[in-house]
């Protein structure tokens, strides 16, 4: 393996005499850090650059799932996993309705009088063809969800020839007549709200047919064709629906511009793909479909386009920031590739808080996630409906952890008294973040739980009318224009928790290392005072990431030298000026010190590039000779001059 050069996390202090600035080079030299060391930064920093560009690949990935517009059939089969729960088996209905007293008063009640007794006739009339084969059917009322942690529900007639039919069926497939599903929902000419009834029947010749629908995800589910759809008034009027959409919810995770709206289809769904997978179904006696009442559930967001564009624009931002970055990284990893010595090691992450124009692209590039997150929960009974979930909560942890680290590095502009400004409190920022990125994802997709809280909660919003169930109004499809809570009121604890558990983290470990390392809990940076170059780039104070080990210092003359890589994590590298004699010499050939610019490390690939491609050339901030730091204010890299990439073996 290659003998590498010298690592941030080792230091010297030199005593006795002061060296000079050779051989301050020749002590920083003997600093030779591990192999594993260099590959540890190289590979943090591979990582660092592809969760700041991993907003491209979810972009993608979720305009191919249709994030923006979305339309998906949800399983829907007779399992308590979708909550299915018997209700009543005593309603007898006949060709003029429910046979007398043979509902519970807990059943009828589920509804207005009125509406409930023009459900009852509407039941006897869509199911005549069946009340031919038998002079009653028996009626098993079944409820999905109505529970406080499911938060919403309705109410399902399954009608049997025979017998009562079972809500959850265990053994194979259980012969029907029909199966309606009672919900609400709201129509312009009735904001008030109406009882709206979807229908299957047995017998009806206009319902065997089995249609493939075609999801937006390119998945594909079958329904049975035209099911009866019929609304009911408060007051008892029956009207054939035409439109059969309900749960038509507003949700505003980002504001009312970029306002989402769902909404659901009613259908039948046809279940002969899935009943190897299940212990018992519904099955049409005569018509030998399998059957389960369902929804084409979707969603609209309103000006998509512009989170697409600043999605893209952020994307190409943080590969401009990151150019940098990424050349310095291909540099070690060809060093290393070929077997030759790696000088400079950094890590992205701890220089981060001297980047904050980087933190906030990366910041701005992942909020969009409180929207995708938002709409993901709308699908948690599709089939990809988890991929996306876990997606979203990738770039929630993303934007939680860089905008965490953003508020942070403000600290030090807060106004301290003169004896904090030379103490800092240390921290691991490449530690800190990916503990919080996996913290964070096994937080809120580590299992589905959270995910099935937030979809249930969507569909909890206040309802405009409801169905009354097991003593308690239930929202059913009809809900009022304010919408819902966005999924970070359910997100925000285990979000927070997961964040202070990952800095708290990272400040334990980092202040234990250094009270057995150094035996002492802050970092003194009083010797940057000592540096020139230091000075200009303005030490930390209160907390920081940076690598500012005094430990990490020769003395030259009355200065102190730090290492290169201290440069680069303060966000600035140095470049050379190309010229002829660099080719022209011979190798015996004395060669004066060369020079080296230092310039921002977002204008490293600018600069290499040739900057006269450019409308303002890169800046230089100043200029290093045997070590020896000069600042150069107001001052620009030569337009026709051309530069190559070289770092200091020392600054001071």
């Amino acid at each position: 393996m290659p003998r590498v050069g010298p690592d941030i996390n080792l230091g010297l202090c030199a005593e006795g005499s002061a060296p000079d600035a050779s051989v301050a080079a020749a002590a920083f030299k003997r600093l030779q850090p591990t192999t594993v060391n260099v590959l540890q930064c190289l590979i943090s920093n591979v990582v660092t650059c592809s969760i700041a560009l991993l907003s491209l690949v979810t972009l993608l990935v979720f305009l191919s799932q249709g994030m923006f517009e979305r339309a998906i059939v949800s399983k829907n089969t007779q399992t308590a996993d979708q909550f299915w729960a018997p209700y009543s088996k005593s309603c007898v209905v006949d060709r003029a309705g429910f046979v007398a007293n043979s509902c519970s008063a807990e059943v009828q009640n589920t509804t207005h009088t009125n509406a409930w007794t023009a459900i009852e006739l509407v039941l006897a009339q869509q199911w005549a063809a069946e009340l031919t084969k038998a002079r009653e059917l028996y009626v098993t009322t079944c409820i999905i969800g109505a529970t406080p942690s499911v938060g919403w529900g309705d109410l399902q007639f399954i009608a049997g020839y025979d017998d009562y039919p079972e809500c959850l069926p265990s053994a194979g497939a259980q012969s029907i007549a029909g199966m309606a599903m009672l919900e609400t929902t709201i129509r312009d000419t009735h904001p008030e709200g109406l009882y709206f009834l979807t229908l299957y029947s047995d017998l009806n010749p206009t319902m065997q047919k089995v249609l493939a629908y075609v999801n937006t995800d390119g998945t594909t589910a079958k329904l049975l064709s035209s099911p009866l759809r019929t609304l009911v008034t408060l007051h008892g009027q029956t009207i054939a629906d035409a439109i059969g959409q309900n749960y038509m919810i507003h949700s505003y995770p980002l504001g009312p511009r970029y306002q989402v709206t769902a909404s659901c289809h009613t259908e039948m769904e046809e279940l002969s793909a899935f009943t190897s997978s299940l212990r018992g179904w519904s099955q049409g006696k005569f018509s030998q479909r399998p059957v389960a009442p369902g929804w084409t559930c979707g969603h609209v967001v309103q000006n998509a386009p512009e989170l697409i564009v600043l999605q893209l624009v952020a994307f190409v931002a943080a590969c401009l920031l990151l150019s940098g970055d990424i050349y310095l990284t291909c540099y070690g990893l060809h060093r290393v590739y070929h077997s030759k010595p790696v000088t400079m090691t950094y890590q992205i992450l701890d220089g981060l808080e001297r980047r904050k124009c980087l933190a906030l692209v990366v910041v701005i590039n992942a909020l969009p996630s409180l929207l995708y997150l938002d709409v993901a929960r709308i699908y948690f009974f599709t089939q990809k409906g988890y991929v996306i979930w876990c997606l979203a909560v990738a770039m929630l942890a993303v934007f939680a952890s860089f905008a965490l680290m953003l508020v942070l590095s403000c600290i030090e502009i807060l106004p301290l008294p003169a004896v904090l400004h030379t103490v800092c409190l240390p921290y691991n920022a490449s530690r800190f973040v990916y503990t919080s990125l996996l913290a964070i994802f096994l937080a809120c997709a580590g299992t589905r739980s959270l995910f099935q809280t937030t979809y249930n909660a969507f569909f909890s919003a206040e309802p405009t009318l409801g169905l009354w169930l097991r003593n308690t109004t239930w929202p059913s499809g009809a809900y009022v224009a304010e919408g819902t809570p966005v999924v970070l009121t359910w997100l925000q604890i285990p979000l927070c928790a997961a964040l202070s558990a990952a800095l708290a983290l990272s400040l334990l470990t980092t202040l234990f290392e250094r009270l057995y390392t150094r035996k002492s809990l802050l970092l003194c940076t009083d010797w940057c005072l000592q540096n020139s170059f230091l000075v200009l780039a303005n030490p930390p104070t209160l907390l920081t990431a940076l690598p500012l080990d005094e430990h990490a210092t020769v003395r030259v003359h009355e200065n102190v030298a730090c290492l290169p890589c201290v440069l680069t994590q303060l966000g600035y590298v140095t470049v050379t000026r190309r010229t002829a004699s660099d080719s022209m010499a011979g190798p015996a050939a004395r060669k004066p010190p060369k020079t080296l610019v230092v310039i921002s490390i977002y204008a490293l690939v600018p600069a290499l590039m040739c900057s006269c491609l450019f409308w303002f050339p890169p800046r230089k901030y100043g200029h290093i000779v045997d070590g020896k730091f000069t600042a150069t204010p107001d001052a620009y890299l030569d337009r026709q001059a051309r530069y190559e990439y070289e770092e200091a073996s020392h600054v001071h």
